[in-house]
């Protein structure tokens, strides 16, 4: 399944030249595409074991942990795939694996945008996330987007009333 995703959204935009484009960098998608797998694994291997040598307290504990866990990361990879894209004032959201679409003209439904930046670790982090006026969030990172940038830029230039900057964290 997630072969095919992949294949969607590498061609999803191919026809779209003229937009700015934002998707899943690849890495983010086969991380997280690569750890669901080694997880089933595990769940399959683990249940296997338990079946041919009598089921202990460590297989059901075990299998418990490891569909919890391999729900989470579907749910996540479900659920946070997204296609942007920004052209003449409107932004396209495609959530492909929701099945759900949406378009909004930014001259007119945009609220508010914010640029978030996270320290960790001698790294940092931008997130950014864009508010309209139906309810409708868009986040996006530098870190799992590609294009991060460039809409990053479109918004200074075009919308730079509706930035909102982070207020400052106290310091204990």
């Amino acid at each position: 399944m997630s072969f095919f995703v992949s294949i969607y959204i590498l061609f999803s935009f191919s026809n779209l030249e003229a937009m700015i484009q934002s998707k899943p960098k690849g890495n983010t998608v086969f991380a997280l595409t690569a750890f669901f797998v080694l997880l089933i694994g595990g769940i399959i291997y683990t249940n296997h074991n338990a079946s041919e040598n009598g089921a202990s307290w460590f297989h059901i504990v075990s299998l418990v942990i490891s569909v919890v866990v391999a729900v989470v990361v579907l749910v996540m990879l479900m659920f946070r795939i997204k296609l942007v894209s920004v052209d003449r004032g409107k932004m396209k959201v495609n959530y492909p694996l929701r099945f759900r679409k949406s378009e909004m003209d930014m001259k007119e439904q945009l609220f508010a945008w914010q640029e978030d930046q996270i320290e960790t670790n001698g790294m940092t982090f931008k997130e950014m996330t864009i508010l309209f006026k139906g309810g409708d969030i868009v986040k996006l990172s530098n870190q799992e987007d590609s294009g991060y940038g460039k809409i990053h830029n479109y918004l200074t230039k075009k919308f730079k009333k509706q930035r909102q900057y982070p207020k400052p964290k106290d310091k204990v």
